[in-house]
């Protein structure tokens, strides 16, 4: 999937067609013609053509390397999803682009506007799929994507509880790998899951922790100490 060109000099120009204001060189154009596209979703009905005829192009939209043209194509999306009962997009490779792009480079409203995103895909689509494509993040040679990927994980166990995650065991052998990082950010994002998941599974997950060092052992057993008997509920 290429991302889209470098700006040029050029005015913008919000005339044409919708098709091709979205893939303009423009960030402006671009910007303008996502809102666009968000405002029809929004409008129409689920069976108009037009979510068909856009609904291969949103993941591509939503990687824009201009954040204010990224934050309407993540508004687009958003509207698609709140509206398509059945949606048609692929799960996997979308999920991977939201948090390889959107959530790990995200400004803070970008990154909220993100996890929305993420929940209703959740909501909307196979787990799966969903759950192949963060774990492709969290295995991600690039430390903030990794750090993405498992914060994608805790928001999603924040918003629907373990046992709708498979009680998490899609994700702990590739969390484990970041806890044994030499990379001080991996392990502390590694160190902030077992912390959730302990807070929503209590006893459950301890088993999962037993190849961690000495030093993360003591320091989750200090959190288990002094955290609620109560296991945490979801939001």
């Amino acid at each position: 999937m290429k991302p889209f060109p470098d700006e040029q000099a050029e005015a913008p120009q919000d005339t044409g067609p919708l098709s091709s204001r979205v893939k303009s060189k423009v960030w402006k154009v671009r910007q303008s013609a996502f809102d666009e596209l968000a405002q029809k979703f929004q409008e129409s009905n689920p069976n108009d053509e037009i979510f068909e005829e856009y609904s291969s192009d949103l993941e591509k939209f939503i990687a824009d390397s201009n954040p204010g043209a990224q934050e309407k194509a993540l508004e687009a999306l958003r509207a698609y999803l709140t509206k398509k009962d059945r949606v048609t997009i692929d799960g996997h490779s979308t999920t991977k682009t939201l948090v390889d792009k959107a959530l790990g480079p995200a400004k803070p409203n970008i990154k909220t506007l993100s996890y929305e995103t993420l929940c209703l895909m959740f909501e909307k689509m196979d787990k799966q799929g969903i759950f192949d494509g963060i774990t492709d993040s969290i295995n991600h040679k690039n430390q903030k994507t990794s750090c993405a990927g498992v914060q994608a994980v805790v928001e999603l166990l924040k918003n629907y509880g373990a046992k709708r995650l498979d009680f998490l065991k899609p994700f702990f052998p590739h969390i484990e790998k970041l806890a044994a990082s030499t990379v001080s950010s991996l392990r502390g994002e590694a160190m902030n899951f077992y912390k959730e998941a302990y807070r929503f599974m209590g006893e459950g997950m301890k088993p999962f922790t037993i190849k961690l060092k000495k030093a993360q052992l003591d320091e989750l057993d200090k959190f288990y100490a002094e955290s609620p008997k109560e296991l945490a509920q979801p939001l």
